[in-house]
């Protein structure tokens, strides 16, 4: 594996790759995921800012070649680089305004690409409604956010395969964004569903405890205070528990 330093200095000749690969019309898929996974690495080495040109650098070639072909391959592709600048923004460089573009493009390209039977997008489906819920959150447009973290929380509850773990942090999404809002008995009410359901969960241990927590501040806000002191010496004991474990 390469450390810091290496992987630094070989970054000009990966920019020179991608830069060869447009200019000449010959888009490669090899060399448009080999700027994908450099964009990867630059992510797990902490170099924030490589990391965004090389995610941009992708994208242009990406759209380079699903603009040749739209295969299911570069349908694949075009999606993930979208849902990768669209994270970049929102999570690291705070612009969600940005990252909501990039994400109604990828969720629009998703749903086209089902609806002609592609289903090799369709487990990255639920992941951008709740980027998207993220966004409109965060741009204080709740409810835009609600019907995103709704249609994510349905798509979750419909499947096949019910994945307690994520229909619980979707729940805990949706519960902080009531309590944001000052609707505190409905996000008390969806804490407990959400803590219920987590009990059947193994290694959720610090949700619950943070999510007992939020209980417990929305309980005082509403004058619950027995209550909250309650559920809050519960994710007291939780946390301190899962500590010395």
């Amino acid at each position: 594996s390469l450390n810091s330093s290496d992987f630094l200095q070989l970054i000009p000749h990966i920019y020179s790759v991608a830069e060869k690969t447009l200019m000449t019309g010959c888009h490669n898929e090899v060399c448009c995921d080999l700027v994908g996974n450099a964009c990867c690495t630059a992510l797990e080495a902490h170099h924030i800012e490589v990391a965004c040109h090389l995610c941009e650098k992708q994208l242009e070639m990406v759209e380079a070649l699903f603009s040749n072909s739209r295969d299911v391959g570069n349908v694949d592709r075009h999606v993930k680089a979208l849902l990768q600048m669209g994270r970049l923004c929102l999570f690291l460089q705070r612009k969600s305004s940005v990252a909501e573009s990039y994400f109604t493009r990828a969720l629009q390209l998703m749903e086209s690409s089902m609806d002609c039977g592609n289903l090799l997008v369709q487990h990255d489906y639920g992941l951008v409604l709740n980027d998207l819920a993220a966004c409109y959150q965060d741009q204080q447009q709740f409810s835009d956010a609600e019907h995103f973290y709704l249609r994510h929380l349905s798509l979750l509850e419909s499947s096949p395969h019910f994945d307690y773990r994520n229909v619980v942090i979707v729940m805990n999404n949706l519960a902080l964004m009531y309590s944001q809002t000052g609707q505190l008995y409905r996000a008390i009410d969806i804490y407990q569903q959400a803590l219920h359901r987590a009990q059947s969960v193994a290694g959720m241990e610090i949700d619950i405890s943070n999510m007992m927590y939020n209980l417990g501040v929305c309980l005082i806000d509403v004058g619950d205070h027995v209550g909250a002191i309650g559920i809050l010496e519960q994710s007291l004991t939780i946390m301190r528990q899962w500590r010395q474990g």
